[in-house]
């Protein structure tokens, strides 16, 4: 009887793999069929969710032939920049409106990415002007500088900018530094950070290019600098995030545009390694048009 039990539990097991290989079949069918999108999100979301360490680990690592320090736990930048692919099509963009002597002003510097690169491109008689808020991001920012010897090219603040001086308290994403906004409605764990203009900042003679990466407080930074677009007329590029400029800046992507036209700027969608067409602040309105996040250049007419 016992032998019987066990043929009989065998079969039902066989039964059970057959079944799971068949649905294994079509679920790689479907894969196929939808060109593994499906896959390729459940990857995306598992990169996302997983990070490369557990807690915070700074290394330094190779950056195009630059010495860079980043936090291991940060799950975008830090990951693209050792997989090679971080914002270079923006950066293409920056250093082809910079020659050898050019000045750049970098806001939400983070680790360096972007400003390392433009400060060797710029040259020893060039300036690199950063703002970074966080401390720790700030302090491994300096580190690089030093460890690269772009210390006589490079001025850097650790401090945010906004429409007004002012204190302010900053939210951490874990897994996504870079992410990291100011808020007005604040927890103990917010990052007490120091707030000024591009107005009471002295740059000097010139500015060429200037790159927003502030999580939602852009329109905050343009507005505290009206007299600084109104003297300098540098070319920018800027992220746009709606989502976050609702939440961090009670503004929206047609408010941000808006002001860039406002200060006789022209703005258009950012593609690979060029401009692409003007944006029309008034169809941002709809913002479900568009994508979550996407990057534009400001060229003063």
């Amino acid at each position: 009887m016992l032998r019987a039990l066990r043929s009989f539990l065998s079969l039902q097991r066989l039964a059970e793999e057959i079944n799971e290989l068949a649905r294994c079949q079509k679920s790689i069918e479907h894969e196929i069929a939808n060109g593994f999108r499906d896959i390729k999100a459940r990857l995306d979301l598992d990169r996302q969710l997983v990070p490369i360490w557990p807690s915070d680990k700074w290394v330094a690592t190779d950056l195009d032939g630059l010495r860079i320090w980043i936090n291991l736990h940060d799950n975008y930048i830090a990951r693209t920049i050792l997989e090679g692919h971080y914002e270079n099509e923006v950066l293409a963009i920056i250093a082809k409106q910079l020659k050898t002597g050019g000045v750049y002003v970098d806001i939400g510097a983070n680790v360096g990415a972007h400003a390392l690169r433009v400060a060797r491109h710029v040259g020893s008689e060039g300036r690199v002007f950063c703002f970074e808020p966080r401390v720790d991001t700030f302090h491994m920012l300096s580190r690089s500088i030093e460890e690269n010897s772009l210390a006589d090219r490079c001025v850097i603040f650790n401090k945010g900018l906004s429409d007004k001086e002012s204190l302010g308290r900053m939210r951490h994403f874990d897994l996504n530094p870079g992410a990291s906004f100011v808020l007005e409605d604040t927890s103990p764990e917010d990052e007490s950070i120091v707030l000024t203009t591009l107005d009471e900042i002295d740059f000097g003679e010139t500015v060429d290019v200037l790159k927003i990466d502030v999580e939602g407080f852009e329109t905050k930074v343009l507005r505290g600098g009206r007299s600084f677009f109104r003297k300098y007329r540098p070319i920018a590029t800027s992220e746009v995030f709606p989502a976050a400029l609702r939440n961090a800046g009670s503004s929206s992507a047609e408010e941000y545009v808006d002001l860039w036209n406002s200060y006789d700027y022209e703005v258009r969608w950012f593609e690979p390694n060029e401009a692409g067409a003007v944006v029309q602040a008034s169809l941002l309105r709809d913002e479900s048009r568009f994508p979550d996040l996407f990057n534009v250049i400001c060229y003063p007419r």
